[in-house]
């Protein structure tokens, strides 16, 4: 069941009143009037489902707490419903609801959200001020998954919005709301190649960034620039990065290595043949524990993404042997930052050191890079290396993806590295 607010006609130029709608699956919704309401469209935000927070709107706060109190209300009847008399069903709802809401007329003056006097009216914010108030909010904001908002995600906006102010150093003039025009944003482009040298990828998290300012802004009626929706200028395009994986071979020689007199060195090199076997991401290595094992399969929440995969453990008999070593218990796992440089130490001692070029655009020019391999390896490098492996087995993509949790086959295709030499080498086994 779920409890919606909305207009017959959104994009209309007249007032109009607000309905509570309850969806019952795929029947028709309940549809209750909110008494002594009329808005403007433009006084309404779609996302929130709410009057717009603007200060220089009167009454937004009672029509707000009245849309609050109804919602409350109608919840209050579900689980009336669920808890004294299942099932729930559209007929028990609309009977309970409708003998609270009876009357679809009143003859109370509506209220409004017209504004205030000239002289109530609060400026609005300008650029910066929003996105300064953005980005510390950003710290306590709660998602719909129940979630606050990760650090990686304040850090790119951080890092967008410090990168803006640099850039109005360069030029010499305040960035406000109207700035967002062809010109700014092509010389912007320019300024994160060029002066920057920063790779696509990187300007388009930047720009990405920005974008989704300016759209947030602009839900709130901070401005009328509409350019960054409709320009082809501010769209930017993803560069499939260039990185290693690691063969099946390549991960026995690691495994076969005896690292007995080196336990730091013993607890790295367990823990990076985990992930390579399980396609892991480092951040759900830390949930993995030894009372979770049921028939050799570890059922989690992935941390970035919330989906649900059932690890495997016996994919082949290393992840048992690791396992063995301690009575079942997993190694000893320390930070990522931490990881990422003693797994480069494990690879240089085992001899993971064939010649390697990656190739990546920077600064608007394809450069190669040249390095033994091992100097190109993450903790990431793990879940890559599980994916094209079984890819290069020839395991249904369909299979992959459920184990790694990618939902597009388009990005999953991405994501493996299995260069087309390398897969072509399977087809001999097609041409006798």
């Amino acid at each position: 069941m779920k409890i919606r607010f909305k207009m017959n006609y959104p994009t209309s130029d007249k007032a109009q009143p607000v309905f509570m709608l309850l969806t019952c699956g795929k029947k028709s919704p309940i549809k209750i009037v909110v008494k002594d309401i009329r808005l403007h469209p433009n006084q309404w935000n779609k996302n929130t489902e709410r009057v717009r927070d603007l200060k220089e709107l009167k009454n937004r706060h009672e029509i707000n707490k009245l849309l609050n109190e109804m919602q409350g209300t109608a919840q209050k009847v579900v689980d009336d419903i669920l808890r004294q008399n299942p099932p729930l069903t559209c007929e028990k709802v609309n009977e309970k609801i409708r003998a609270i809401y009876p009357s679809l007329r009143t003859a109370k003056q509506p209220l409004t959200a017209e504004p205030q006097n000239e002289t109530e009216i609060v400026p609005k914010l300008t650029f910066w001020q929003f996105a300064e108030k953005y980005l510390k909010d950003l710290s306590t904001k709660v998602h719909e998954n129940g979630k606050l908002t990760n650090k990686q995600t304040i850090k790119n906006y951080k890092t967008a919005i410090n990168c803006l102010k640099d850039f109005e150093v360069k030029i010499g003039k305040t960035i406000d709301f109207p700035s967002f025009d062809v010109a700014f944003i092509t010389a912007y482009k320019t300024y994160l190649t060029i002066d920057k040298q920063h790779k696509i990828n990187t300007i388009d998290k930047k720009i990405g960034a920005l974008n989704r300012l300016l759209d947030i802004a602009h839900d709130n009626d901070l401005h009328e620039n509409t350019a960054y929706k409709t320009r082809k200028e501010f769209t930017t395009k993803r560069e499939n990065v260039d990185n290693v994986f690691l063969t099946e071979n390549e991960l026995t020689m690691i495994e076969n290595h005896d690292f007995s007199q080196n336990e730091r060195l013993e607890h790295v090199r367990d823990w990076f043949l985990i992930a390579c076997w399980t396609g892991l991401r480092f951040s759900d290595l830390h949930n993995l524990k030894q009372e979770q094992i049921e028939n050799n399969k570890i059922t989690i929440e992935q941390q970035k993404t919330g989906q649900k995969v059932a690890i495997s453990l016996d994919v082949t008999d290393t992840i048992p042997k690791i396992l063995a070593k301690r009575n079942g218990a997993f190694p000893i796992l320390i930070s990522n930052q931490k990881f990422n440089k003693n797994v480069k130490e494990v690879l240089k001692i085992v001899g993971i050191n064939t010649a390697t070029t990656i190739y990546e655009t920077i600064g608007g020019k394809r450069i190669g890079t040249t390095k033994e391999k091992y100097e190109f390896v993450s903790a990431h490098t793990a879940r890559r290396t599980f994916a094209t492996n079984l890819y290069l087995r020839d395991v249904p993509i369909s299979r992959i993806m459920a184990a790694t949790g990618h939902t597009t086959e388009k990005e999953f295709t991405k994501y493996i590295k299995a260069t087309q030499i390398e897969k072509q080498g399977n087809l001999k086994d097609y041409m006798k």
